[in-house]
Order: structure tokens, then C-alpha cells, then sequence
């Protein structure tokens, strides 16, 4: 009696080893706007970072590119991203999420924009999910960034009017 009970407690334990074993979970990778860089060398120091947020000193529009880190998905899951930023009033920050091969092509892009209008009284945060297709061609080798055009200071020179505080993707 007592082996017949040792053996069905080990069965139960290797049971569910066997079935936690199966489930599969990671975590989000979030990274600070300080991943992101200007796309133009010459406009270097136009961009600067404060607080893990990237943001625009001049007075021109600039792009910025952040790389978005993801890990390889389960098979038929179309991956999920988030971009969180702020603007001023009054203001409007255009960007582009893209999934592109190994050798750099472009095969899944989607574009947003976010805005502020011009009644708000105070910088307003936004938070921006993209989820984007596939194609069923597809390795997992692929890898995502955003490309984000943020407005050039306000015209007062009291500051940025946009910032792109993190980008997310979900696992």
C-alpha cells in the first residue's frame, strides 16, 4: 500500500511538471525613449534625452527611429506593440511601426498620429497600441522598430513639444 502511494505521488508530481513545462510565458520588453536616435547624423544635436524620454531642440520637425526588442512569438500570433509619448497642446506626433525581413525589407507597417488639441492646457500622455499582420511566408527572424516625426520646439522656446517615452512589445 504505502509503494502504491509512493508511485501514484510521483505520477501526480510528473504530471505536473509535464503540463507546467507546456505553458509558456515572457514577460514584456519595454525600453525607454533613450533607445531611440535621430535618423539624419547632421541633426545629431538636435535631439536630446531627459527622464528615459527622447525629444526635439530644434525648431524643425525631426525623425527619430527606436528599435522595438521582441522575442520570438508562438506560431500564428500576430505580434502587439505600444508606443507611450506626450505632447503639448496644439500638438501632433506622426509615427510609423514597421516589420521588416533580415535584409531590411519592409513586409507589415501600420502609421499613426497622435494630437493634443489646442484647448488642452498642459502636455497630454498618450499610449498607442499597434498590432500588426503576419504574413504566413514569414520566419521569425523579422524584426520591428518606429520611426516618429516629433514637432520642433514650442514657438515661445520654452521647450519641446513632444516627447516618445517607451516603446513596449507584448510577448
Amino acid at each position: 500500500m504505502h509503494s502504491q502511494t509512493a508511485k501514484l505521488n510521483f505520477l501526480f508530481i510528473i504530471g505536473t511538471l509535464t503540463t507546467a513545462s507546456k505553458a509558456t510565458h515572457a514577460d514584456n520588453i519595454n525600453t525607454a525613449g533613450t533607445t531611440c536616435h535621430i535618423l539624419t547624423g547632421a541633426q545629431a544635436l538636435d535631439i536630446s534625452y531627459s527622464g528615459g524620454a527622447i525629444f526635439n531642440l530644434s525648431a524643425q520637425d525631426r525623425t527619430v527611429e527606436c528599435p522595438i526588442p521582441r522575442s520570438p512569438l508562438i506560431t500564428s500570433t500576430n505580434p502587439t506593440f505600444f508606443i507611450d509619448g506626450s505632447n503639448a497642446p496644439n500638438t501632433s506626433t506622426n509615427c510609423t511601426v514597421t516589420m521588416a525581413s533580415p535584409d531590411l525589407t519592409a513586409f507589415s507597417q501600420q502609421g499613426f498620429t497622435e494630437s493634443t488639441p489646442a484647448t488642452s492646457t498642459s502636455f497630454r500622455a498618450w499610449h498607442h497600441s499597434v498590432t500588426l499582420p503576419i504574413p504566413a511566408s514569414s520566419s521569425q527572424s523579422w524584426h520591428a522598430y518606429v520611426q516618429c516625426t516629433l514637432p520642433g520646439i514650442q514657438p515661445s522656446g520654452t521647450g519641446p513639444k513632444s516627447f516618445i517615452n517607451s516603446v513596449t512589445s507584448l510577448q
